[in-house]
Order: C-alpha cells, then sequence, then structure tokens
C-alpha cells in the first residue's frame, strides 16, 4: 500500500440477513483536530427543514453523530408524554438504565403499546441501531423494533429493518444492535418504531441511530 492508503483502516459492519457493510474510516493523526463527519455525496435538500443536517463549505451535507433526539428518555413533558417521541400506552419509569428516567410501553399492560420518532435522514446510507431493553414480565407476543424509511410526505417506501425481541421475562438491560438496509432513493426520514402487542410491560432506555455511510473530511 502507499502511505495514503495506509491512512484508512476497513471496518465490516453487518447484521442478520443483511450483507456487510464496509466503512473505511480515516485514520486520525493524534496531532490533528477530530474532523467532521460528512455524507459521502451531494445532496440538494432544502437544510432549513432538516435541523440534523448541516452543510459544510463544500456544499455537502454534513450527517451528525447522534440521529435520536432525547435518546436517554430523561426529557418529559407529562407522564404519558416524552419529549421529541410520539406513541400511545407509554408511560415514564424510573427503573432506568442510566441517568433518572426510561420509557415504558404498557402502562396499561393489557392494550398494545407503540413508541416511534422519526429522523432526518439521506438516501444511500447505513444505520447502526442500539438500545436497552427489559421485561419485567412474560409477553404473549415478541415485541419489535423497526426502522422504516418514509419519502419527504412521511408516506413509506420501505422497510429498513425488523427485529422481534424474545418474549420471555428479563429482570435485567439486554443491549441490541442491529445495522440497516440503505436507505432507498427519496428517503427523507427513518422512522423508529418500538411495539408490543397483547398484555405485558416493556422498559426501553438509550436508543441510538447513528450513520455508517459515512468518511471523515480531512
Amino acid at each position: 500500500m502507499n502511505s495514503e492508503t495506509n491512512k484508512y483502516r476497513l471496518i465490516e459492519s453487518s447484521g442478520p440477513h443483511i450483507p456487510p457493510v464496509s466503512l473505511l474510516i480515516k485514520e486520525i493523526p493524534e496531532s490533528t483536530e477530530q474532523p467532521e463527519i460528512v455524507s459521502s455525496g451531494d445532496y440538494n435538500r432544502d437544510d432549513a427543514k432538516h435541523d440534523n443536517l448541516k452543510r459544510d463549505d463544500s456544499k455537502k451535507i454534513i450527517l451528525l453523530g447522534e440521529l435520536i433526539k432525547n435518546n436517554n428518555f430523561e426529557q418529559w413533558a407529562s407522564m404519558q408524554k416524552v419529549s421529541a417521541w410520539e406513541g400511545f400506552n407509554i408511560t415514564k419509569t424510573e427503573d432506568s438504565l442510566t441517568d433518572a428516567f426510561a420509557v415504558r410501553l404498557g402502562n396499561n399492560p393489557v392494550e398494545a403499546a407503540q413508541l416511534f420518532q422519526d429522523i432526518n435522514i439521506l438516501p444511500g446510507h447505513y444505520f447502526e441501531l442500539k438500545f436497552t431493553l427489559k421485561l419485567p414480565l412474560s409477553l404473549l407476543e415478541e415485541p419489535t423494533a423497526k426502522v422504516i424509511w418514509l419519502d419527504q410526505n412521511k408516506e413509506l417506501l420501505d422497510t429498513g429493518l425488523s427485529m422481534k425481541i424474545s418474549k420471555n421475562k428479563k429482570n435485567y438491560y439486554g443491549l441490541y444492535t442491529r445495522i440497516t438496509l440503505k436507505s432507498p432513493e427519496k428517503a427523507a426520514y427513518a422512522r423508529v418504531i418500538f411495539e408490543k402487542n397483547g398484555y405485558g410491560v416493556v422498559i426501553i432506555d438509550e436508543v441510538s441511530l447513528i450513520c455508517h455511510s459515512i468518511y471523515f473530511k480531512g
């Protein structure tokens, strides 16, 4: 390899039923400042509508590191209304992994519950979803975590990730992580969704969505 190639290292990330995602990450000398993270291509969307996307001087879109707002569920408008999220049959709980609060799906354990957030994204990118979850009681059905792709009108384009979680009782927080499929053409939003159907309670904390189709600007 030449000296320029040696500045990079190849990382493989993958999830079940999808091909590996190769990430080319530029090694940063200790003497230099941390570079900005930018998207791997130009895009002409109106930036003012997308507060997690910004432009650099070369007119490339910058995808900021953590895309989920209020990802640790510390901000609440009320006991049943968590800031930056939408959903139903949810409530605040102090049974958290970190900090003071987490979110519980199943304020009424008998009924279905859903929690979701829409995140501004770009087409042609992979994203890593991470979250921690515990089940105080066994469920009748498996809870699910999904990422779906939406266009600018928030119409469904496709599913980027769908995973079922064991319905068996779990007294401790388990960490779950998956890589999505590539976001399709015309994708403007990723909707991260957590759902449970039938009797039971699901507690979630520390949700993260990170773009993995990136390079460091030198």
